[in-house]
C-alpha cells in the first residue's frame, strides 16, 4: 500500500473551500495510506479550533495532526513545519484552495513509484487554468513545479532542506525546483492528474500581492542563481516598474519597498547561491522564470462538472515512413494526452518492423493512458 504526508498550509481558510478540499482527499484514501498534515498560520486561535471541529473523529486518514503558528510562518516555512512531522516515502504539497479531480490520488503514487530516483518530483495540471510555462511534451520533463499541488519524492526534498525559509510566499517553489535541479533531479509534469484550484477569479486578473511578493523573489533568485550582473539587471527593471503607470493602487510604492526589503537580504542569498551545471541553467524571462508558452487562461473543465455520458473516441492518425525514434516520441505524446478516449492509427509507408519497435518501447505508457494503438500498411 503507498504511503504519502499530504501537507497543507491554511491561512484564514474558506472553510467551505477547505472541506471541499479534504471530502476529495477522503475519496480517495481506499488503498492509500495517507497522513494529513496541517499547519494554520491563521492569527485567531479560533481558526485552528475550527480546523480540528472538522476532522474531528476523521477516520479516512492514517493520522490527522493540526498544528498552530504563532506567527504567519509564510508558505514554504510551514509546509517545512508539516514535513518534519512526517515521514513517509512521498510528501504530497496542497494548496488550501485546491480540490482534487476523482481518482488522482492512487494512481499519482503509482506513476511516482515507478520513476526512478532521479525524478524529485511531479506536478498535477490545474484547472481551470493551466500553468503557461513549457515542458516536454515527450519525456513531460518540466522546469519547475509550482507549490500548488506537488508531489515530492521526500529523499529529494530533505537532500535540499525543503523550501527556503526566508522566501515568506511566491516564488519559493521555483527556488525549490532549481536547487532539486542543480542537485541533478528531475522534474516532471503530470497532466492526465488533475485538481481544481481558482486561483484567478478572472483571465488575466492581476494579483497585487502576487506582483509584489513575486518581484521581490525574482531579485533574490536572481542573487542565488544568476550572479551580480543578473541582479544589476533585475534591480534596474525593477526601477523601470516602479516608473511605470499603476495597475492597481500603491504598486509604486509597494515595488519601492520590495527594493529594500532585497538589498536588506542580498548578501544571504548571495552567500548561498547555486552554481549552474550542465544540467541545469536558470532562465530569468523579465519578472518571470524558464520559458513561457501560448496558452495561459485557456479554461479547461473539471471532471465533477462534466456532462456524464461516453465520450467519443478520437483518432490520431500518424504516418511515418522508417523513422522508428521519431514515431516512438509521437506515441508517447499520444499517451500524454488527457483526453481518455483515444487512440493511434500508425500508417506505415516503410519496413513493419519499425512500427513494432516503437510500438513496443511505448505501449507501457499507452497501456497506462488507456489509448487504444492500431497499424495499417499505406498499401491498404
Amino acid at each position: 500500500m503507498p504511503v504519502v504526508d499530504v501537507s497543507i498550509v491554511t491561512y484564514c481558510p474558506d472553510l467551505s473551500a477547505f472541506g471541499a478540499l479534504v471530502a476529495s482527499l477522503r475519496e480517495q484514501t481506499r488503498g492509500v495510506e495517507a497522513h494529513l498534515l496541517i499547519q494554520d498560520n491563521s492569527p485567531d486561535p479560533a481558526t485552528t479550533r475550527q480546523l480540528e471541529r472538522m476532522l474531528e473523529g476523521e477516520n479516512s486518514f492514517a493520522r490527522v495532526d493540526v498544528r498552530r503558528s504563532d506567527e504567519n510562518l509564510g508558505f514554504g516555512r510551514a509546509h517545512n513545519e508539516n514535513a518534519v512531522r512526517g515521514s513517509a516515502p512521498f510528501l504530497f504539497v496542497l494548496n488550501q484552495d485546491c480540490v482534487l479531480e476523482p481518482g488522482v490520488l492512487e494512481p499519482l503514487l503509482e506513476a511516482a513509484a515507478c520513476d526512478d530516483a532521479s525524478v524529485a518530483a511531479w506536478e498535477l495540471r490545474q484547472i481551470p487554468y493551466e500553468h503557461p510555462k513549457a515542458y516536454d511534451a515527450v519525456a513531460l520533463d518540466v522546469p519547475w513545479v509550482s507549490g500548488a499541488a506537488t508531489l515530492f519524492r521526500r529523499s529529494a526534498f530533505d537532500a535540499v532542506a525543503g523550501f527556503e525559509p526566508r522566501i515568506f510566499m511566491y516564488g519559493e517553489d521555483v527556488d525549490l525546483s532549481w536547487r532539486l535541479r542543480a542537485k541533478g533531479f528531475r522534474l516532471r509534469y503530470l497532466p492526465r492528474y488533475a485538481a481544481v484550484h481558482r486561483t484567478y477569479r478572472s483571465a488575466g486578473e492581476v494579483k497585487p500581492l502576487q506582483v509584489l511578493g513575486g518581484a521581490e523573489t525574482n531579485l533574490c533568485l536572481r542573487a542565488r542563481f544568476g550572479g551580480r550582473r543578473r541582479t544589476l539587471r533585475g534591480l534596474l527593471r525593477l526601477g523601470l516598474e516602479a516608473l511605470a503607470p499603476e495597475d492597481f493602487p500603491g504598486r509604486r510604492a509597494g515595488l519601492m519597498r520590495v527594493g529594500w526589503r532585497f538589498l536588506w537580504q542580498w548578501r544571504y542569498f548571495y552567500a548561498t547561491r547555486v552554481v549552474p551545471t550542465a544540467q541545469f541553467t536558470p532562465i530569468f524571462e523579465g519578472g518571470d522564470y524558464e520559458v513561457r508558452r501560448d496558452g495561459a487562461f485557456v479554461p479547461m473543465r473539471s471532471q465533477r462538472e462534466s456532462p456524464r455520458g461516453e465520450t467519443p473516441l478520437v483518432s490520431i492518425l500518424i504516418r511515418t515512413v522508417d523513422r522508428g525514434a521519431w514515431l516512438e516520441q509521437a506515441l508517447a505524446t499520444v499517451a500524454n494526452q488527457t483526453w481518455r478516449n483515444v487512440e493511434a492509427v500508425v500508417i506505415e509507408d516503410g519496413p513493419r518492423p519499425v512500427v513494432r519497435a516503437a510500438a513496443e518501447s511505448a505501449s507501457n505508457d499507452m497501456r497506462r493512458a488507456g489509448a487504444l494503438f492500431t497499424t495499417t500498411d499505406a498499401a491498404s
